[in-house]
This record gives structure tokens, C-alpha cells and sequence, in this order.
């Protein structure tokens, strides 16, 4: 029971900064395109290539946890972003990058990094639970014990 509790907890809290995080980037795809390229990792072109596309997989990524069938996919790419997020927040902290983090659109003027770094590390390890709980595989997923022969 404390499993599943924990398991909706995660799932709603995931759910809320990655469907926010993709609405509000959507709204203001200019200031999406900024915030990424402000980064310096990605030339001007691949990075409004990735801010056209990163608030549809921030919101897939949120739609697809409460589908059963997409709920293990949604939550690795809940990761993948949240590790690639981590990698873009550490190396604008050792190039000592005054930046903003843009993590959540034009209403995102947070320019401390450290406490966006810690937020990336929870939102890793909820996804890791969620994408290997039991729960979040369809049912022909989950292991099936062998049949004994009588």
C-alpha cells in the first residue's frame, strides 16, 4: 500500500513539472530558443531545432506516465531528460555560465544552478522508481513464474 502511495506521488509530481516545464516553453518558444543557446552547447540552428521539439517530449513524457502502456517509456524519458538537464546544468556551473535556467519558460529567471542541479537529481530518482516499479510495466511485462509440471 505504501509502495503504491509513493509510486501516485511520484507519478503526480513528475507529471506537474514536466507537463508545466513543456506548457510554459511552448507559449514562448523565442525566449525556449534563449534559454537553450544561452547554455553554449548546441550551435543557433540545432538549438531551435531542440526548442521546437523539447516541450512536446517534456509533455508526452507527462501524458505518458498515467497511460499503462507508455508508463515505462514515460518514465525513462523522464530520466534521460532529467540527465541531460543535469549535464547542461553542471557544465554551465564549471564554465561559471551567468545564465538563467529557462527550466520553465520566460517565468524562469532562477540564475542559481545549484538548487536546479539538486531538483534534476529528484527528478532522476523518481523516474528510476517509477520506470522500475512493477506497476509501471503492462501486465505481459511483468515476470510470469514457470508452470510446474505435475
Amino acid at each position: 500500500m505504501a509502495t503504491r502511495i509513493v509510486t501516485l506521488i511520484l507519478r503526480l509530481c513528475l507529471t506537474g513539472v514536466f507537463g508545466i516545464a513543456g506548457f510554459l516553453k511552448l507559449n514562448d518558444p523565442e525566449n525556449t530558443l534563449h534559454a537553450i543557446y544561452q547554455f553554449r552547447l548546441l550551435p543557433w540552428d540545432a538549438s531551435a531545432l531542440l526548442a521546437t521539439h523539447l516541450p512536446w517530449i517534456e509533455l508526452v513524457a507527462a501524458v505518458g506516465l498515467w497511460i499503462p502502456r507508455l508508463r515505462q517509456g514515460a518514465a525513462t524519458l523522464c530520466a534521460t531528460l532529467s540527465l541531460t538537464f543535469l549535464a547542461a546544468l553542471i557544465s554551465a556551473l564549471a564554465r561559471n555560465l551567468d545564465i538563467t535556467c529557462g527550466c520553465f519558460g520566460a517565468s524562469d529567471t532562477a540564475t542559481q544552478l545549484v538548487p536546479r542541479i539538486l531538483m534534476d537529481f529528484l527528478l532522476l530518482g523518481a523516474s528510476l522508481w517509477l520506470g522500475r516499479s512493477p506497476r509501471a510495466r503492462p501486465r505481459e511485462q511483468l515476470p510470469i513464474a514457470p508452470h510446474s509440471a505435475n
